[in-house]
């Protein structure tokens, strides 16, 4: 519940634009990050010895 009060406290601190701007960064951050991942995982699936699925 710690990290829920924090981000509320961020939310009332940030104002709008300033909030949209940082969670626009995370979530285009995360998807170049999954994104990377992925392509990583299927590029060196033979290499790892991971079957896809199972990740």
């Amino acid at each position: 519940m710690h990290i829920a009060n924090s981000a509320e406290f961020q939310k009332k601190s940030l104002d709008g634009k300033q909030l949209l701007t940082v969670r626009g960064n995370c979530v285009e951050l995360r998807t170049r990050l999954t994104t990377f991942i992925e392509r990583l995982l299927r590029d060196e699936k033979s290499f790892l010895g991971l079957p896809l699925t199972r990740l």
